[in-house]
């Protein structure tokens, strides 16, 4: 981390991957003999895809795995010096980078130049359900859409059913948004 944010080192990876995918989450824990009782370990797995293993089952491809107790910030500068040191990240083509939707797994795209932010499945149903529950057409629109990775309807489904709510519902829609 030091090398590369301080020092200006480039890293000097030797893997080549078109693409890598980037998954962030934090664990919370209870500290011990410290001014603050709760901390977060941040972990960061690195994979350049999946392949399958056996009829519905697959593996990361060349994963990476890091953790961390330190802040956002820390953690995305020694993931990527540690990343860039493993891959030659000039020639990937395409960066993605899932979480929660919590701030931090959010920062790493301003390190990883074209890099794109993703909502994990789980979640991206959990807020997909309890934004559009009362509207089953809308919900059913708006699930095609992201499925075919067509942001442009998404959007204006979205937009098109917070026009046509009120309220909590509405809020929820354009917080979904």
């Amino acid at each position: 981390r030091l090398a590369v944010f301080e020092n200006g080192k480039a890293p000097a990876g030797k893997d080549v991957a078109s693409e890598l995918c980037i998954e962030a989450d934090g664990v919370a824990i209870r500290l011990q003999r410290t001014k603050e009782k709760r901390g977060e370990i941040k972990h960061i797995v690195v994979y350049e895809g999946k392949e399958e293993v056996n009829r519905d089952r697959f593996a990361l491809k060349n994963k990476l795995i890091l953790s961390s107790l330190k802040n956002g910030t820390a953690v995305w500068e020694e993931s990527f010096a540690v990343i860039g040191e493993k891959w030659d990240l000039s020639q990937t083509q395409k960066i993605f980078i899932g979480g929660d939707g919590a701030n931090w797994p959010k920062q790493g795209i301003n390190y990883f130049p074209g890099a794109e932010y993703r909502l994990d499945p789980y979640h991206l149903s959990k807020h997909l359900t309890e934004s559009l529950w009362h509207d089953e057409e809308t919900f059913r629109k708006v699930t095609l859409a992201v499925s075919l990775g067509n942001w442009e309807e998404t959007q204006k489904v979205l937009a098109q059913a917070a026009n046509n709510t009120r309220g909590n519902r509405k809020k929820r829609i354009i917080k979904l948004i």
